[in-house]
């Protein structure tokens, strides 16, 4: 529909999923059959996204309650249609929201990044039984990651890079020489990190694992000119890209391929370019 938006693919483009007039649909794209994953009468939702690696999504709902919010998280599974419903995480400040969500089928936790006030945010933690522990609370703005092996939370706070170990609760900063950013994790749980310059821009791209040392066992990545964060794509496998859309086109970051597309970037998967021409989704193979 030309109204919908938040528009997201799964990772082999088989389903889409997109909100209209505040609920979730998710299509199959081989049929054109749609399903409503999450209707009005459910809550409100703040927050989905497809898994990496599997045609799950994983979402949040809003649940206004006497002076104080829950947070409800769960899973939909577009191929079988099994949800699975997680503990409620319960008595948050009025108008609280999940601003971000990651979670491992590897190790079966789920990060959730709930926003509490203006720059406040909690960070809850669930495990495979299903018991959810608050892992930390942060005053200023905030992004995280999640390593898929090992049980690891990574996240950016004012120009830090962060790793903790939440087994032992253990936690480490990775040191850079400039601010740093937060700019993925693929799925060989190398994290990217982008250093800025003094107007805020990326100037270089490091990446590395957090057991290694950064100086000397880190690889950089050059820049031609520095760039937004927003505009450089990490994908699954690690290969790195910018996004031009004065230029309709998406670079590859030390490599030579150049894909150019039409109407609106929508998401870019290590298969696909997934864009939007009015109401037509286009899924473009890349291999």
């Amino acid at each position: 529909p030309k109204d919908s938006s938040k528009i997201r693919a799964s990772f082999n483009g088989r389903y889409v999923g997109y909100l209209k007039d505040g609920e979730l649909f998710v299509l199959d794209s081989a049929n054109g059959r749609k399903k409503t994953v999450v209707g009005h009468d459910t809550g409100k939702l703040s927050c989905f996204k497809w898994l990496p690696d599997r045609n799950m999504l994983i979402y949040s709902l809003s649940l206004p309650q006497d002076g104080y919010w829950d947070i409800q998280i769960a899973t939909y599974d577009a191929e079988s249609f099994e949800k699975r419903i997680y503990p409620e995480i319960k008595g948050l400040p009025e108008g609280s929201e999940t601003d971000d969500i990651k979670l491992s089928i590897l190790t079966n936790t789920v990060y959730v990044k709930v926003k509490t006030g203006s720059s406040y945010s909690r960070i809850y933690r669930f495990d495979i039984m299903d018991n959810c522990n608050l892992v930390l609370i942060s005053d200023e703005e905030i992004s995280i990651e999640q390593t898929m092996h090992n049980d690891n939370l990574v996240y950016e706070k004012n120009g830090c890079i962060y790793a903790r170990d939440v087994n032992n609760s253990a936690e480490n900063q990775l040191e850079f020489n400039s601010i740093a950013v937060l700019l993925g994790i693929d799925s060989r749980d190398r994290i990217f990190v982008g250093e800025q310059d003094e107007n805020g821009r990326v100037s270089r791209i490091l990446y590395g694992k957090i057991d290694e040392e950064i100086k000397g066992t880190w690889k950089p990545i050059s820049l031609n000119e520095p760039l937004l964060r927003e505009k450089i794509i990490i994908t699954e496998s690690g290969a790195v890209y910018e996004l031009d859309e004065k230029e309709k086109c998406v670079r590859q970051i030390g490599g030579s391929s150049v894909i150019n597309f039409d109407g609106e970037f929508i998401q870019m998967t290590d298969e696909y370019i997934i864009t939007k021409d009015k109401n037509i989704l286009k899924l473009d193979t890349l291999r």
